[in-house]
């Protein structure tokens, strides 16, 4: 039996004389994925994913610890209204993160990974409060999602929902996909600045989606699935190597 990197299945004794290395949090959310994906989409995706790349990294001689995950995220108008979506304030995921930091530290760990899944979630605002109150301990963002290997791999990944998630879900856990799809069309702005991403505002998610999803999700494969999940499991080992055996993460000048 392959050993477990995550808390939630360890005990007292297992960590009791452990020196971790680096805590790794997943972060999710709670909220509708088009008709065919489940609320918990993004909380799997991390967690998994977060579980996986612990399990890799300690094969390379470093000691992970994956804390359980966060279901809940920051949401857009037109989700915080449909049944089931569960909205946090920025604010929130401040606080939260916050007492997780101190935590950490109390407990001598001075490493963090925040292995984030949804879109909505944007933790460099809070990293730089945190540098202010926390500033020996490291923490690094991951959206793994945006990793440049995914649009080698996945045509038209879509932006929820869509086909990328699909095809991850459809390996972690395919029992929880319907096979009855939408089409995941969406609209964009009608303002120029705003498609281009230099002007931004928060979409509003009932006037941009028919079924809540942002990307094509037919035809995507789990064999697909895999072969993302592999690749960026992989890429994030070698991050979390990195982070706990490297002196300084800089270059010299």
């Amino acid at each position: 039996m392959r050993k477990s990197y995550r808390l939630v299945q360890k005990n007292f004794r297992d960590l009791k004389s452990e020196v971790v290395d680096i805590a790794i949090l997943p972060w999710g959310a709670t909220e509708p994925h088009g008709y065919h994906l489940p609320y918990g989409t993004d909380s799997y995706q991390s967690e998994e994913v977060a579980a996986l790349s612990a399990e890799l990294a300690a094969e390379k001689g470093v000691n992970p610890l994956v804390l359980p995950v966060l279901p809940f995220g920051v949401q857009n108008e037109g989700q915080r209204e449909l049944t089931g979506c569960i909205n946090l304030r920025p604010t929130t995921l401040l606080t939260i993160l916050d007492d997780i930091a101190a935590s950490l530290i109390r407990q001598g760990i001075q490493r963090l990974i925040i292995l984030n899944s949804h879109g909505g979630n944007d933790f460099r605002f809070a990293i730089r409060e945190l540098q202010l109150k926390h500033p020996n301990l490291l923490m690094v963002a991951v959206d793994w999602w945006r990793h440049p290997i995914i649009r080698t791999l996945v045509d038209n990944p879509g932006d929820h929902a869509g086909a990328l998630e699909t095809c991850v879900m459809m390996h972690l856990k395919p029992e929880l996909v319907s096979p009855e799809t939408g089409t995941g069309r969406s609209v964009g702005f009608n303002i120029k600045a705003l498609n281009e991403g230099w002007a931004w505002t928060p979409r509003n998610w009932a006037a941009v989606s028919e079924d809540t999803g942002i990307g094509d999700p037919r035809g995507t494969t789990p064999e697909t699935g895999k072969i993302v999940v592999d690749r960026v499991v992989a890429e994030i080992a070698e991050l979390i190597v990195k982070l706990v055996k490297e002196e300084n993460i800089y270059q010299k000048l």
